[in-house]
């Protein structure tokens, strides 16, 4: 008999290469076998483990029964005999009866274990399935199996070619989008800092107009920065009603979904289509095996509802191209258009924003060479030498090259001409 240290030590073997399986005659003997030779711990795990995957083993396979508090495991066993064991170190105690239980019995419950095997897989297999399609697929599974014919084939490649291509499209139309968004992000930025630096070099312009060169420059600039930003503002808002707008529109439009829904339709459909080939086949199978008339009939009706499938998948096919087919050209058509109003907008901007700086910069250049080509003016002094002033405000002196009597202000310098005029006279 096998010790129990043994036992923990071959039991990961034992649960990978048969429970792994879950084959449920290999549990039931498994399980017998760890409580046959008192291994009351490991036989607990092992009826843990088929209880995480709902599964039960009939009362005619030694159904495990423990008490709440665990201190006594009763094992109910087929064949040679049964017996009681006990957490409290007393050992294996063999009970005298034996019971045999009659073959259908034990025929019925491995069906029921069997049934619920085959439960279980498929339901993995289902979950396996939602998990690649939502996080794997596409939306239109790609498959290379002839379903029913080869016109449905081309049909299948041609729509998964089309459901493909506005697929990119649209993947297109949102990095357009996402770049329009960060143009107009980046524009309003740099209005607000442009907007800021004219009403700087403006008020530079007035606060310091003794600086003539510049003083003059600052308020150029700041009142042509101006223009700048009014350009900036109108590419902002051409980028939004002539780029973001129409492509947000085509993105989510309706044509684009509806089309895009006729094609998974066709696809779901086409996975039906094949899974009733197979029921077909089987039924086909069945027929060879036993001709009976209940095979007959059951193979009737799993072909009509193939030529069903086959009928609905033609329309639903040629629908579902054609829609993507219009979907696409659309798409292609406006996408193009959209691109290329936007590139008109830039190179407009661009251009107009170059003239304004290149007749700035020529203004500038102008005024700095203006101040600097002007002779120096000198200040205007009177060396005027009076010696007889009037009260009346008139002296004796020079003005323009002349000698005479003139306003105070105008004499330029006194000759001491003789002069018969006098003062008296003047008046």
């Amino acid at each position: 008999m096998m010790g129990q240290s043994d036992c923990h030590t071959r039991f990961p073997s034992f649960f990978w290469l048969i429970f792994a399986s879950l084959d449920p005659k290999a549990c039931y003997l498994t399980i017998r076998k760890y409580s046959a030779i008192g291994n009351r711990e490991l036989t607990k795990k092992l009826t843990a483990f088929l209880n995480v995957f709902g599964l039960r083993l009939p009362p005619i396979y030694g159904c495990l029964q423990m008490t709440v508090n665990n201190t006594i495991l009763q094992r109910g066993g087929v064949g040679d005999g049964a017996a009681c064991f006990t957490s409290r170190g007393q050992g294996v105690k063999e009970v005298k009866n034996r019971v045999k239980l009659p073959y259908h019995e034990k025929r019925v419950g491995m069906d029921t274990l069997r049934k619920q095997a085959s439960k279980l897989r498929d339901q993995v297999a289902k979950q396996q399935q939602a998990v690649i399609k939502q996080f794997g697929g596409s939306g239109y599974e790609s498959s290379e199996v002839m379903v029913i014919d080869e016109v449905e084939l081309q049909m299948h490649h041609q729509l998964e070619k089309l459901y493909r291509s506005t697929r990119g499209g649209r993947d297109f139309q949102k990095d357009i989008v996402k770049a329009a968004e960060a143009f107009t992000a980046i524009g309003y930025k740099h209005i607000e800092a442009g907007t800021k630096l004219s009403e700087d070099c403006s008020r530079y312009g007035i606060e310091n107009s003794n600086d003539e060169i510049l003083a003059k420059t600052a308020s150029i600039y700041g009142e042509a920065r101006r223009h700048v930003e009014k350009e900036q503002e109108d590419l902002n808002q051409l980028l939004f009603s002539q780029v973001l707008e129409p492509l947000r529109a085509l993105i989510s439009g309706s044509p684009l979904e509806d089309a895009r829904h006729l094609a998974q339709r066709y696809s779901r459909m086409r996975q039906e289509a094949e899974a009733q080939a197979t029921e077909v086949s089987r039924r086909q199978a069945r027929v060879r095996e036993s001709p009976i008339p209940e095979n007959v009939a059951k193979l009737h009706a799993a072909e009509s509802k193939m030529q069903e499938h086959k009928a609905n998948m033609a329309i639903l096919g040629k629908e579902a191209a054609t829609a993507l087919a219009a979907v696409e050209s659309q798409q292609q058509r406006l996408t193009f258009q959209r691109f290329v109003a936007m590139v008109e907008g830039e190179r407009t901007y661009h251009e107009r924003v170059a003239t304004i700086l290149g007749n700035i910069e020529t203004e500038m250049v102008s005024e700095k060479q203006r101040k600097e080509a002007a002779p120096p003016v000198a200040p205007l002094t009177h060396t005027s030498e009076k010696t007889n002033v009037t009260s009346s405000g008139w002296s004796e002196g020079e003005c323009q090259g002349r000698a005479g009597w003139f306003p105070t202000s105008y004499v330029e310098k006194r000759q001491r001409i003789p002069t018969n005029y006098t003062g008296s006279e003047v008046y």
